[in-house]
């Protein structure tokens, strides 16, 4: 057994019968174990030394300018640019000593057991999630085509879950939309359905208005007939008490008694005056309840039409405010168009207001 260069050399013994098979096994794992940390070691050096020569390449690069840049590497390491700007990246993005206070370790720390392609596949991931992804995976075991499989099919799996929120967010929209579309359905037939109902109620209203003032007519038509009656009785009082007169006359003639005629003419005054009285009386009655019973059709008919336009003002206000609240200044102006028409309305009809221009 025999020491070069650092390694060991074993020597088979020169006598057969030393050489069991349980001695070679040991020589052979003894071999392995000298191997594999000599491997390591070269390895960890070989990472070690991509953050090194990133530093210098970053420190020469600002000495000889970005034009000498290709040159250099050419005809000093041998390197291309391409190359050059991963090691540069290695240095700068992986190569930082500063202890981070969540996770206790420097990205130095975290990285320096990655090799070169390793750490160049790492580039593809964002920053922040570098230091989890080497956390969480045995990058000792995966190879450089492992690394970027997981990278791809972690992106992969982002970019689903990504179009699947964006989905759910565009069926969310049309579901308001649609629901939007249908309360402002339900909004509208309301609306319609009230308009309806309100037109109806006025036009039964109006027709039992007229109904009422018809049968009113009637009464009055049936009143006017009665008075014309009491008239013609008055009349028929008058000409007997007339006809009474003459006979007053007749008799004075016939040079009846003085207190015969008073007598007679007092009375006939008296019965006169008592039917006249009473007819008119009774005209007079049946004209006061024919007033209080009575009502005019037409300003009936007017009440009705002015419930009705008030239906409609309170409408058209609703719509106003709603139009004021989407569009102040167009609100405005319809607003200022509807004064304006019914202070026109006014003077135009109604004999009073301010009058405006057309609008």
């Amino acid at each position: 057994m025999t020491e070069e260069n650092g390694i060991t050399e074993i020597r088979p013994a020169e006598t057969p019968s030393d050489r069991s098979p349980a001695v070679i096994a040991r020589e052979i794992n003894y071999i392995k174990t000298q191997t594999s940390g000599l491997l390591n070691a070269a390895m960890a050096q070989a990472n070690r030394s991509c953050f090194e020569i990133g530093k210098r390449l970053c420190e020469v690069k600002e000495i000889i300018g970005h034009g000498n840049w290709g040159d250099w590497l050419e005809n000093n390491v041998s390197y291309s640019e391409s190359t050059a700007q991963n090691l540069m990246k290695i240095y700068k993005e992986y190569g930082d000593e500063q202890i981070d206070m969540l996770t206790g370790k420097s990205k130095l720390e975290i990285f320096e057991k990655l090799n070169y392609s390793q750490m160049v596949a790492m580039f593809s991931l964002p920053e922040p999630e570098r230091a989890e992804f080497v956390e969480n995976h045995d990058m000792e075991s995966l190879s450089t085509r492992d690394i970027q499989k997981l990278i791809r099919e972690k992106q992969e799996a982002e970019e689903r879950a990504e179009e699947a929120e964006r989905e759910a967010e565009r069926r969310i929209a049309e579901v308001k939309q649609l629901a939007g579309k249908q309360a402002e359905k339900a909004v509208d037939d309301a609306e319609k359905k009230a308009a309806e109902l309100a037109r109806k109620a006025s036009e039964e209203a109006l027709k039992a208005a007229r109904k009422k003032a018809e049968e009113a007519e009637k009464a009055a038509k049936a009143e006017t007939e009665k008075v014309k009656k009491a008239q013609a009785e008055k009349e028929k009082a008058e000409k007997e008490l007339s006809q009474l007169r003459l006979q007053m006359d007749t008799a004075k003639k016939a040079e009846p008694s003085e207190e015969t005629v008073r007598s007679i003419r007092e009375e006939a005054e008296q019965k006169a005056k008592q039917e006249a009285e009473t007819v008119l009386q009774a005209t007079l009655q049946k004209e006061r309840e024919k007033d209080a019973a009575r009502q005019n059709p037409n300003a009936l008919e007017i009440n009705l039409l002015f419930g009705q336009l008030q239906i409609n003002v309170q409408q058209m206000s609703e719509k106003l405010k709603a139009l004021k609240k989407e569009n102040p200044e167009a609100g405005q102006k319809t607003a200022e168009k509807i004064r304006k028409g019914i202070d026109s309305i006014l003077v135009t009809y109604f004999g009073y207001g301010v009058e405006y221009e057309k609008v």
